[in-house]
């Protein structure tokens, strides 16, 4: 079972995912030029990230670990 990160940590997280849409959406955009499936990319990337919340260093650059995520 995913280690949980408390309340406070996770509404945290929320807030830097929600900061963090359009460049995750530009990034994807960039990496799927002229492709479909650009939002659903997006939302699979959201997801990947929420589970690996926990895998976040608090400090560093929440755009450069999102979008290396969704590079992937």
């Amino acid at each position: 079972m995913e280690a949980s990160v408390p309340n406070n940590d996770e509404a945290e997280f929320v807030a830097l995912l929600t900061r963090g849409q359009n460049v995750i959406a530009m990034a994807v955009r960039a990496l799927m030029p002229g492709c479909r499936g650009v939002d659903d990319v997006v939302q699979q990337t959201n997801a990947k990230l929420w589970q690996m919340r926990s895998q976040f260093e608090p400090g560093t650059s929440f755009n450069a670990w999102a979008v290396a995520i969704a590079r992937y």
